[in-house]
């Protein structure tokens, strides 16, 4: 179905996330911090980032300004943000920069149906 790419620093969730969305059909990269994950997009193109902001070595908003840089459009079709920051922290993302903003504890249909919209998304967006 998709390349996804899983940029999340515990592992519990990566593994959590990677299982679903293996049995939805989809191909799946992980990246454990900040620099893997910008590794793995040099290299790939994924039709869905989910990005946890907080990470070691490059956080998910330095993921973003680099994605703006060198991918740009990327992350308003393609990025859904997983997080457990406040909402005032994210009000800079909620203008478009990225397509969707999921906050942790999150529900894995609620998961499964954001990447469905970006799936399904027209592109550009």
């Amino acid at each position: 179905m998709a390349r996804v790419l899983v940029a999340e620093d515990d592992a519990e969730v990566r593994a959590l996330i990677g299982a679903v969305l293996r049995r939805s059909g989809h191909t799946i990269e992980f990246a454990a911090d900040g620099r893997e994950a910008i590794e793995s997009m040099r290299e790939i193109d994924f039709d869905v980032v989910l990005l946890d902001l907080m990470m070691p070595t490059a956080s998910g908003f330095e993921v973003l300004a680099w994605m703006h840089r060198a991918k740009p459009g990327m992350a308003r079709r393609s990025v859904i943000v997983v997080t457990a920051m406040a909402e005032k922290d994210l009000k800079n993302l909620a203008d478009g920069r990225v397509f969707a903003i999921l906050r942790k504890p999150f529900d894995i249909n609620d998961l499964q149906s954001k990447i469905a919209e970006v799936l399904t998304a027209p592109t550009p967006r």
